[in-house]
């Protein structure tokens, strides 16, 4: 059994950014994606401010969001939006890009927005999660 759960983020509306944007990867991306969250599932928070983690830091305390991170590949330039479920030992993937510029503002902004929604809902969590 894995040491940490990934699971995808299912809005209400059905809409999965994360496996959505990983779907249309082409081949030569989606091993790159496929093997890092492989290593999330292994390794969880020891991947934490490596090359591969990092939090997503905020300058605004209202833009801060408790336990979201970035998966990523430098080399492949693609990003994965993560919240960390401590409770859980679990990690919600939320959506994916792929880094086109140094800072890549709205895809940070939507990752919040992402994170917030999941977190302020009422809903149950475990019905809006998709096991990988």
């Amino acid at each position: 059994m894995p040491a940490y759960e990934p699971y995808y983020y299912v809005r209400l509306n059905g809409d999965c950014p994360c496996r959505e944007w990983r779907e249309q990867l082409d081949g030569s991306v989606a091993p790159s994606v496929d093997a890092r969250i492989e290593q999330l599932r292994r390794n969880g928070l020891k991947l934490l401010n490596t090359e591969m983690m990092c939090p997503v830091v905020a300058d605004k305390k209202s833009e801060r969001v408790e336990g979201l991170y970035e998966l990523r590949h430098e080399g492949m330039k693609w990003r994965i939006a993560v919240l960390y479920l401590a409770a859980q030992s679990a990690f919600v993937l939320l959506c994916g890009w792929r880094k086109s510029q140094r800072v890549q503002p709205r895809d940070i902004a939507r990752a919040r927005t992402l994170a917030r929604e999941y977190l302020d809902s009422t809903e149950e969590h475990e019905r809006r999660l998709e096991c990988l």
